[in-house]
């Protein structure tokens, strides 16, 4: 059986602009790169805002707030068999007036972040946090 990633993208809000193809390209890539194993299934990558993030973050985590992004995965070792990224482009868009970037590499970062997080990638500690970031920059410029 031939092993297949399938990665849709969806844009649920208004705030920003979204490059689909990109973001699939960005997402192939890293997924290509940073897996150690095979990884088959299918990854939703949805744009929201942050009425929407806070909802889900509060409904999943218990946390009553809004955040750049949350990764949740049904997985194994070897396959992924359905994973959600869910970005805040509302986030994005106030993230990067204050750290002097632009709403699309807020994105981009949230992106890759959140496939880390599916890789296995933790940010728990800061030897986990300075690989976390390492690597994103590897994707994100």
């Amino acid at each position: 059986m031939k092993k297949f990633l399938k990665i849709d993208v969806i844009n649920r809000q208004c705030k920003l602009l979204v490059n689909k193809a990109g973001i699939r390209k960005l997402a192939t890539q890293v997924f290509k790169q940073e897996a150690k194993h095979t990884i088959s299934g299918e990854v939703n990558i949805c744009f929201v805002d942050d009425r929407c993030i806070k909802g889900i973050n509060y409904r999943f985590l218990g946390k009553d707030y809004a955040t750049d992004v949350l990764a949740f995965e049904n997985s194994n070792i070897k396959k992924i068999t359905q994973a959600e990224i869910i970005v805040s482009a509302q986030t994005a868009l106030k993230n990067s007036g204050i750290f002097k970037t632009t709403p699309e590499y807020e994105m981009r970062l949230y992106v890759v972040h959140g496939i880390l997080h599916i890789l296995g990638f933790k940010d728990n500690n800061k030897r986990a946090q300075a690989l976390m970031r390492k690597t994103e920059s590897k994707y994100v410029y």
